[in-house]
């Protein structure tokens, strides 16, 4: 358990500073693309896991899933070493300024972003600036909230899909993994739809501006009611021993739609606090959306125990159903 909290605290490095990033280096026109790529590793990150863990566990034995998890994070480390460097602009101009002290010898010099703040300053302000994001931005604390529920449904189905498919099925350990295969082969073709209809829907010149935030919104109200139908589908034709084709395919639904719920999110959040705040407000997005994550699949085991395979997600559709009026609030009154 020790590790465990070791290896959350450092994996959320690149969720909470990766949208900000993608704010310090592109315009807001074509954050999307970016955007789209970093937001496929951690929803078809934990798709390929399990498809590869099924394998692993079964033919070479469950400590090799750590081992691979160790070569693999190893190899990232190097090249992340060799070629990731700074962006954020007052660190920059900072270091540049440093470099002008040195060099004239006028200790005089500083940046225009510079601010005299202690490093226990620094972790303070690191702290309080998505907390109070979270709580006192209606426009964070909503779709952050609708996010963090979408992402921790995610992870729910992640949980139950051996149960479901061993037991309903009779499949093994290893091609029950490729029952995460629907989920991932939506989000896939959501992202080739995102890139289609983003600049679209935006309606401005190529290499302009955004004309407002919200219009990053409208893919995720055309999407939001779709969550519930993809529940639906995949609970009851699993209760029902349809083929297991069907099943995956509600999966597949639901990855579809889940990604182009959370991208706009994302886009939506960068877009509204620009360089400086967007990595605060993806902080506090991306706190929720953890703490979600590791909570709400405690549930399900009982949830689908009581209720079974097509109540409990039907219970879970019609959640979502109070969500969908979200983004179309923040989209005519612009919170």
């Amino acid at each position: 358990m020790t590790f465990r909290v070791l290896y959350g605290i450092a994996a959320s490095s690149p969720m909470a500073i990766g949208g900000g990033t993608i704010a310090d280096l592109y315009v807001k026109s074509e954050s999307w693309k970016a955007m789209a790529i970093f937001g496929m590793g951690p929803l078809l990150g934990p798709v390929i896991g399990p498809v590869i863990d099924g394998f692993v566990s079964q033919d070479i034995g469950w400590r090799w899933t750590f081992w691979l998890l160790l070569i693999l994070s190893s190899v990232i480390f190097l090249i992340s070493v060799v070629i990731l460097r700074e962006t954020y602009e007052p660190a920059l101009l900072g270091r540049k300024a440093a470099r002008r002290c040195k060099k004239t010898g006028n200790a005089k010099l500083y940046a225009r972003t510079f601010k005299d703040l202690t490093p226990t300053q620094v972790l303070r302000r690191s702290i309080m600036r998505p907390t109070k994001m979270i709580f006192l931005s209606p426009n964070v604390f909503l779709i952050s909230i609708y996010c963090a529920f979408m992402f921790s449904l995610l992870y729910l189905l992640f949980t139950r899909f051996p149960g479901v498919f061993e037991e309903t099925y009779g499949w093994g350990p290893g091609i029950s993994g490729l029952a995460y295969l629907g989920l991932g082969i939506g989000m896939i073709f959501s992202i080739a739809l995102f890139g289609l209809l983003s600049d679209k829907l935006l309606k401005q010149p190529r290499g302009g501006t955004v004309a407002r935030p919200e219009l990053r919104l409208i893919l995720m109200m055309w999407c939001s009611p779709l969550v519930p139908v993809g529940f639906i589908w995949y609970g009851w034709s699993a209760k029902f021993h349809t083929h297991w084709i069907l099943p995956i395919l509600g999966t597949g639904l639901i990855g579809i739609s889940a990604f182009l719920i959370m991208m706009p999110t994302q886009l939506y959040l960068v877009d509204s606090f620009g360089i400086e705040g967007s990595a605060s407000a993806l902080a506090g997005n991306t706190v929720l959306r953890s703490l979600f994550t590791a909570l709400l699949p405690l549930a399900g085991t009982d949830m689908y125990a009581r209720l079974g395979l097509g109540w409990g997600n039907t219970l879970l559709g019609f959640i979502v159903l109070v969500f969908v009026p979200v983004p179309r609030l923040f989209f005519k009154y612009e919170v």
